[in-house]
């Protein structure tokens, strides 16, 4: 009848329907009710509603009669004041269990146990004013949800190995993973810096997780504050007794901050980490967040955890079996004539070493050495990480006698499960298994190329954990080091650029060494200020010394030689 404007009025009249009711319908017991106050269970399901949804129009479910269902809601209102105090809430139930005492809910009545002399006159005081949110708080969804972000949850598989490798039933055991540094930072204020640490911790689970030795791990519920110790030691001294620490597990934190000759030019700062909590890419975030909130800038909370990623990433293997699948297939095949770790001439056999202590040998290479090997690399579509992995090879083949190898190389690429994912701190490391092959006619060019292919198919098959493929490798040897040399670059943006460079003027890295179960070399790259750092930690007990600090100086000269030569097909030779 009203042909094109037909559905204009039908919305038209829809809308007057819709007012009348809401405005005259309670006089005829038509309006909204609570829901609850009737069977809505087949509603509920059909219009998928849930607690949140307080009012239910009754042209769904029927009269009502309006003034006590009025009531009836307003009681509801009254008995949720409590979300408005939430944070107060959970920090008097984080007080109760600091102190230990047990507090629950039984038959809507608030509980409590404390140990004698634990629950003071002052906290038994704000749990009485605070019993009726209590009783709520406890019973709520908020609450579990709360209390779940805290419950322990397993390691990752590289924290399991690193765990198992402070028992000395294992060659090179008997280790705890760690990191040692000392930064030289001329007037350094230490309130500052304080103040900095705690704010970083904050922004990050992992600085507040305790390591348990059952295999678990767990976020405390509160931030205690952390107060960085001012010594009177020597740098010499402090170094001596944090540089090889091993942190008691069950306990916080499982990190270490001191200062030495505070307030002068030359201050140090000593910072020291268990590797059960960070992987060296978090390690060196960790430096940089710090340094970058010292200058007073912006450093933000991940929107993402460690916990919630071990849950993602587990979730997005069962939903992608065939990448795994894939992977399974191709270290199996890898592995059929895959060669041994380095065959270094060691003066001790590694089994019989029952104590590793690591020692550091290391050299520099400017910002502008690395930028040119990075943009030379790029010509022949090389990554600068895989030129230094090859460098490194053929040094310890020609170490070896001219022996086909496998270097045990760190993986950081986290699956991009979450936009902050690369903003998170703790232990996501992987690893995979590089080989070289020397061939006597093959320049370094070629070499090089080989060893990026076998990098690109180990980043495309990490769906197999490289710590099962070392287990399928050692299953006749347990406990042995089956793969003691490590290759770890931090060369992450493969460029050195400003980003990257987050040391200030004056900061300078003075000393550093990292321990690590079942290595024996743990070659590292990663940038110090205006320099690339290029290091060496070993167990100096394995070697002839004088002969290992040969070898590091053929190494330094062969990466001058290919960041100078003026393409790469070339030879490296020991008396070139």
């Amino acid at each position: 009848m009203h042909k094109e404007k037909g559905e204009l009025i039908r919305h038209f009249s829809q809308g007057l329907v819709s007012q009348l009711l809401e405005a005259e319908g309670v006089h005829y017991n038509i309006g909204a009710c609570q829901l609850g106050g009737y069977d809505f269970e087949q509603i509920k399901a059909n219009l998928n509603l849930s607690v949140q949804h307080f009012y239910l129009h009754t042209l769904i479910a029927g009269a009502i009669d309006f003034q006590s269902e009025k009531a009836a809601m307003q009681t509801e209102l009254e008995s949720l004041e409590w979300q408005k105090h939430t944070d107060t809430l959970q920090s008097l139930v984080n007080a109760c269990e600091q102190k230990e005492v047990q507090l629950w809910v039984e038959e809507d009545k608030l509980k409590f146990k404390a140990p004698e002399g634990a629950l003071s006159p002052e906290l038994l005081e704000q749990l009485k004013a605070s019993k009726t949110f209590l009783i709520a708080y406890l019973q709520s969804e908020t609450f579990k949800k709360h209390q779940k972000q805290y419950e322990r949850f397993a390691l990752t598989p590289i924290q399991a190995a690193f765990l198992m490798g402070r028992d000395n039933t294992f060659e090179l055991g008997n280790v705890g993973s760690h990191y040692y540094s000392e930064l030289k930072w001329p007037n350094l204020d230490v309130e500052k810096l304080e103040k900095v640490v705690n704010h970083v911790i904050g922004l990050h689970d992992a600085l507040r997780t305790v390591i348990y030795e059952d295999g678990t791990q767990a976020v405390l519920p509160q931030q205690p504050y952390y107060q960085i110790t001012i010594s009177n030691e020597t740098p010499e001294a402090i170094r001596a007794e944090r540089s090889h620490h091993k942190y008691p597990l069950g306990k916080w934190p499982m990190f270490h901050f001191e200062v030495s000759s505070a307030h002068s030019t030359d201050t140090i700062l000593h910072l020291s980490v268990d590797l059960l909590l960070l992987d060296a890419w978090s390690a060196d975030l960790l430096m940089r967040e710090i340094i970058k909130a010292y200058q007073g800038q912006e450093v933000k909370k991940p929107g993402y955890t460690v916990k919630q990623y071990i849950a993602d990433e587990k979730k997005w293997h069962l939903e992608h079996q065939q990448f795994l699948q894939k992977a399974e297939n191709y270290w199996e095949s890898k592995l059929k004539d895959i060669p041994s770790g380095p065959e270094l001439p060691f003066i001790k056999p590694l089994s019989e070493i029952e104590h590793p202590k690591f020692r550091r040998y290391t050299f520099a290479v400017s910002d502008k050495a690395i930028e040119a090997l990075t943009q030379k690399a790029g010509q022949y579509n090389l990554s600068a990480t895989a030129v230094l992995a090859t460098i490194f090879s053929k040094l310890l083949s020609h170490w070896s006698g001219g022996k086909a190898l496998t270097l045990n190389m760190t993986l950081f690429n986290r699956l991009g499960l979450h936009p902050d994912v690369n903003e998170v701190m703790g232990d996501f490391t992987n690893v995979a298994l590089i080989s070289y092959f020397p061939e006597n006619q093959a320049n370094f060019l070629y070499e090089a190329t080989a060893i990026q292919e076998q990098i690109w198919q180990a980043v495309e098959h990490r769906a197999k954990n490289g710590l099962e493929v070392l287990r399928a490798l050692n299953k006749n040897n347990p406990g042995k080091a089956v793969m003691p040399v490590v290759y770890t670059s931090l060369l992450s943006s493969e460029s050195a650029d400003m980003e990257n460079n987050f040391f200030p003027e004056g900061v300078k890295e003075v000393y550093a060494v990292s321990q690590t179960p079942q290595v024996v070399i743990d070659h590292q790259i990663y940038r110090r200020g205006d320099e690339y750092l290029i290091n060496w930690d070993v167990v100096e007990e394995a070697f002839d010394l004088r002969q290992l600090e040969k070898i590091v100086t053929l190494y330094e000269a062969w990466v001058h030689q290919i960041v100078e030569a003026e393409n790469w097909d070339i030879q490296l030779s020991a008396d070139s």
